[in-house]
């Protein structure tokens, strides 16, 4: 199981966008998701990718009341540790998602580890 916590303003991932008939990510979203990437590489210190299924635990820091879609914003983290904690984010079976005000550390905690079924 890896743990860490990703310091700023959480941004979530909207839709492609297209401009003059080519798609593009804002760069507020990818400054955010090379800062997730960036703290997973650290988090996993060398250790080969997570294999299996996985269990995901993220708690979103947020600075303010105006929230991002919880789907949106776990989509941006997930993303980020593609090829970084796991091969692929097809791999979560489980998703824990939480979003609570706080204004004097934004952020991100993220916890990864093997799943294991309830029943």
């Amino acid at each position: 199981m890896i743990s860490f916590f990703v310091q700023g303003r959480p941004i979530p991932k909207q839709s492609t966008r297209f401009v003059d008939g080519h798609c593009y990510t804002p760069r507020r979203v990818r400054d955010w998701q090379a800062n997730v990437t960036l703290a997973a590489y650290v988090a996993m210190a060398g250790e080969p990718l997570l294999a299996g299924p996985l269990e995901v635990t993220l708690v979103f820091h947020m600075p303010t009341r105006k929230w991002g879609d919880l789907d949106n914003l776990s989509k941006c983290v997930l993303d980020a540790m593609n090829r970084v904690v796991y091969a692929d984010d097809s791999q979560v079976c489980h998703l824990d998602i939480t979003r609570v005000l706080d204004k004097a550390n934004p952020g991100v905690w993220v916890s990864v580890g093997p799943w294991e079924p309830p029943f």
